[in-house]
């Protein structure tokens, strides 16, 4: 068990290392427990089920109330297990890069859904969105982190308008122009749990060049919305894995 899908091996590292660098700044997500509290052990050390369960022990870093109500339903877990994620005791799937966290001094992990609504991976988009040499970041509202726009994808809707949406709700800006998938799995950051991920779909919108940069304004999840030069943003210390994105969308060294 806790074999790494080979849709995601080997791309775990780059943003593993930038949630690691986070730490190592002293930042946690609002309402999280203190990194001194995550989970930190070899994953063959801890207790596994006799169907090769991983039963996760007691502490602080369990984020649920313990309720039964609130975890996966049979049918959830068979629909977990068909992606290929392993299951813990209690019936939540495992994060695909749990191994290459928990067992990680600087990494760990904590447990529960944490920050997110569901189980498992939370379908999210970000926009990198570039013009006269520039590139759009806001400041988000929750950790006051410079970061890409974007966020959650409505159900029903494409990951192409959820990324036009979520760009016009935090910045004010239309895009017209039709963006280029770059990026789609796993990132991670400050909220990511054992049970609970972002997997995000990222778009390179390259808007080329115009007279003047448009006004924008930070709306909604975003305080602060502003173009700033490329290469001053590949400098920025960037939330979760955006610095990995806006790097991947500029073909340049992440």
């Amino acid at each position: 068990m806790f074999d790494v899908p080979s849709s995601v091996k080997g791309c775990q590292r780059p943003h593993l290392n930038l949630l690691k660098a986070a730490f190592e700044r002293g930042e946690t997500y609002p309402g999280y427990p203190s990194f001194d509290n995550r989970l930190f052990a070899a994953l063959e050390t801890l207790e596994q089920s006799a169907d090769g369960r991983l039963v996760v022990p007691d502490g602080p870093w369990n984020l649920e109330d313990g309720s039964d109500t609130a975890l996966p339903t049979p049918k959830e877990q068979e629909k977990f297990a068909a992606q290929g994620l392993d299951l813990d005791l209690r019936g939540r799937p495992l994060h695909p890069w749990l191994g290459s966290m928990v067992g990680d001094a600087a990494l760990g992990s904590l447990f529960g859904k944490g920050a997110y609504w569901r189980w498992g991976a939370s379908l999210t988009v970000d926009s990198i969105i570039e013009l006269n040499d520039h590139v759009l970041l806001i400041e988000r509202g929750d950790t006051g982190t410079t970061a890409l726009p974007g966020g959650f994808i409505d159900k029903g809707e494409t990951p192409l308008l959820a990324a036009i949406r979520e760009t016009f709700e935090e910045t004010d800006l239309v895009l017209t122009a039709i963006g280029k998938c770059i990026y789609r799995g796993p990132v991670a950051d400050l909220r990511m749990t054992a049970n609970a991920w972002p997997a995000t779909t990222a778009y390179h919108f390259n808007l080329g060049h115009s007279d003047k940069l448009p006004k924008v304004r930070g709306k909604d999840d975003a305080r602060r919305a502003r173009w700033i030069p490329i290469e001053e943003a590949l400098d920025a210390e960037l939330f979760g894995s955006h610095h990995f994105l806006l790097s991947k969308a500029l073909d340049k060294d992440a």
